[in-house]
């Protein structure tokens, strides 16, 4: 009898040796190899989002594609670290990160068990980054591989993980900004603001002063009495601006210090957030540098905005006051709505100019009238350019197929693209802007 029992385990140890063995190497070896290939398709999906700024279907479904070919089913895991602004008492702000999973990035799939795991739906076609934001991918084996059920076939074990990667970086572009695709869930941040003296008609931008050899603007004592504090204001989509800082720092006359301004706070969104420069007195021939960003309420933060101004109580300034304001086309001696509508309709074709008008029109005072000067004239006045529906910073093919498609119900568009979009400013947004669009894009190539 213990001879039988003997013959019996022989038999099963040399099946062992010579069929599960060798065949349980066979399948762990292929294990290599998809673990090998996995590594290379996370790698190359993280290092374009990287690269370009954004996570739209296209690169997302190729990434799917090759972790298919290893034939297994995975577990795909993207965290979005995107850097804000979060305060850090006495009226300063330092950078976190405000991290999205899973569910922030992509649509839910209501059947997570069966195979269609990983064919996920990119929110809205596309997410953004910016740069410094950081992406990580986590990508394990969902189903159980050949290799991992021989082995729980000869020792049991509850976890099935043979494939297992993390990679990840930091966003080094923002490519997004030239693609065909909308995305809403997060909101851009804001514009870098503006600095002007004054409010209302009587404000003067800062590049209505001279600017000496040194890079400072030369501002008398005079012009900052009578026409008001330094003021700014930034244009921004989505979230509400929550602070726009700003720092002052003597630079030369009497003893340098940093006087840091007010913090003001606002409760306005989709629309131009503007502020004042808190109490701060300027010293006779001094001169200063002045910082100011914006913040919205997420904690994203704009890019700064800087000056150096000399300060002085005699007549160094040389206002631009000539006899022709460059982007004054009805020569009213300012530069607003008026003229950036009459810009429009010459652009379109709905209207003629005169030579002096076009003289004019060259805001950028190059010589020539062209579809730049339109862009900033209409940026001035209204902080974003009519017709650009992408919002990329100009007029191109790209406007008018991706509102051909919003009109035949093939994407959406948010409130802000709707605004741009309605060039002819009738308040219907139909086949007439999209032929306005083509017009200007094809007559007026940048």
């Amino acid at each position: 009898m213990r001879d039988n029992l003997s013959i019996i385990i022989t038999v099963i140890l040399l099946v062992l040796l010579m069929v599960i063995f060798p065949l349980y190497n066979f399948f762990e070896r292929q294990d290599d190899m998809s673990y090998n290939l996995v590594l290379k398709a996370t790698s190359n999906f993280a290092d374009e989002v990287m690269n370009n700024g954004y996570i739209d279907q296209r690169v997302y479904d190729n990434f799917v594609n090759e972790l298919g070919n290893t034939g297994n089913i995975y577990d795909i895991e993207v965290e979005a670290h995107r850097k804000v602004l979060t305060a850090a008492g006495n009226d300063s702000y330092e950078e976190q990160s405000f991290i999205d999973y899973n569910d922030d990035i992509f649509k839910v799939i209501e059947d997570s068990t069966s195979s269609n795991l990983m064919q996920k739906s990119v929110k809205n076609n596309i997410y953004y980054f910016n740069p410094k934001d950081e992406i990580y991918v986590k990508v394990k084996n969902s189903n159980m591989t050949m290799a991992g059920a021989l082995f729980n076939a000869i020792i049991p074990t509850s976890d099935k993980t043979r494939i297992e990667i993390n990679y990840g970086g930091i966003i080094k572009n923002n490519a997004w900004k030239q693609i065909d695709a909308t995305y809403t869930g997060h909101n851009i941040a804001p514009g870098a603001p503006s600095i002007r003296i004054g409010s209302g008609e009587n404000a003067k931008t800062i590049d209505d002063f001279s600017l000496d050899e040194s890079g400072y603007y030369n501002i008398n004592q005079s012009t900052l009495v009578n026409n008001g504090i330094f003021s700014t204001s930034t244009f921004f989509e989505g979230n509400t601006i929550e602070k726009m800082i700003w720092k002052v720092t003597k630079i030369e006359g009497g003893s340098s210090q940093d006087l840091n301004a007010k913090q003001v706070s606002f409760g306005i969104s989709n629309s131009e957030a503007t502020s004042k420069l808190g109490d701060v007195t300027f010293d006779d021939n001094s001169k200063y540098e002045i910082d100011v960003y914006a913040v919205d309420v997420k904690g994203y933060g704009s890019d700064h905005t800087k000056i150096k101004i000399h300060v002085n109580k005699n007549e160094i300034e040389e206002e631009k006051q000539d006899e022709r304001i460059y982007g004054d086309i009805n020569g009213d001696k300012k530069i607003n709505e008026q003229d950036a509508n009459l810009l429009r309709e010459y652009i379109t074709g709905a209207r003629t100019l005169t030579d002096d008008e076009l003289r004019n029109a060259d805001y950028n005072n190059d010589g020539k009238f062209d579809i730049n000067d339109f862009y900033d004239i209409q940026n001035k006045v209204f902080g974003f350019i009519y017709g650009d529906v992408t919002g990329d910073g100009g007029i191109t093919k790209l406007d008018s197929n991706t509102l051909e498609d919003f009109i035949d119900k093939k994407v959406n568009l948010t409130d802000e693209q709707r605004n741009r979009a309605d060039i002819n400013k009738d308040g219907n947004i139909d086949k007439k802007d999209v032929d306005l669009i083509k017009y200007i894009w094809r007559n007026y190539k940048k």
